[in-house]
């Protein structure tokens, strides 16, 4: 599910995706969307978000 932006760190390693949000068992649940939230004054990591559904 590769859609979008997803470098979820600015700045001198803004080429790479560092931020995951990680969930157990894979079996149990699936992937419904994913972004990362473009919002840059807090940090210089940026919001992964995720919406999981239950199978």
């Amino acid at each position: 599910m590769k859609k979008g932006n997803y470098l979820s760190v600015r700045g001198v390693l803004s080429y790479c995706v560092i931020d995951y949000i990680f969930y157990r068992p894979q079996t149990a649940m699936e992937v419904l969307e994913h972004h990362v939230v473009a919002e840059t004054y807090a940090s210089d990591h940026r919001p992964v978000v995720a919406v999981l559904g239950l199978l």
